[in-house]
């Protein structure tokens, strides 16, 4: 099974986007902190991870309102693309592939 589930902050607003092949979708970004801990217990500093989402334009409306600091809930599936630079490099990025986003509205859970 290929499911992810994140917690975590809005880098920036949404933004739509249509591919070469015309495919139409939205993407942000989203942080996730980890806390960390050494093996004798003392704490060390957070570790902070970005992640790419890809929302599919039936979602656009609704994630098109979420602002740039917001906490949301994001389950999807983990996928990677290879892409080519002209000098023939191959970088593989990884996306997540959103079917579910919530707002996260407690107070406990602020960015």
């Amino acid at each position: 099974m290929n499911r992810i589930q994140l917690i975590g902050c809005i880098g920036a607003p949404p933004q739509s986007f249509v591919t070469q092949q015309g495919e139409r979708f939205v993407s942000f970004d989203i942080a996730t902190n980890e806390p960390a801990r050494q093996i004798d217990g003392k704490q060390i500093p957070e570790r902070t991870t970005w992640h790419h989402v890809r929302v599919p334009v039936a979602m656009q409306n609704y994630v098109l309102t979420l602002t740039k600091g917001q906490r949301v809930f994001v389950e999807g599936k983990l996928h990677y693309r290879d892409v080519q630079d002209n000098d023939g490099k191959t970088t593989r990025y990884w996306n997540i592939d959103a079917y579910l986003i919530e707002d996260c509205k407690t107070k406990a859970t602020t960015c």
